[in-house]
């Protein structure tokens, strides 16, 4: 997650949250943008992938 020019990163916790609702999304639109399903989501520092 990226944030703007002063802004405070988002706890991890919410970051967790926010990609695995991005990964439900686009495995719902996959049909429409066969693309985005495929994007390999991570987490900045940590290693961890999502499924």
């Amino acid at each position: 997650m990226t944030t703007s020019d002063n802004d405070t990163q988002p706890d991890p916790e919410l970051q967790r949250l926010v990609a695995r609702h991005f990964i439900i999304f686009f495995a719902d639109i996959k049909d429409v943008a066969p693309e985005l399903a495929g994007l390999p989501f991570h987490f900045k520092g940590e290693g961890e992938m999502l499924p």
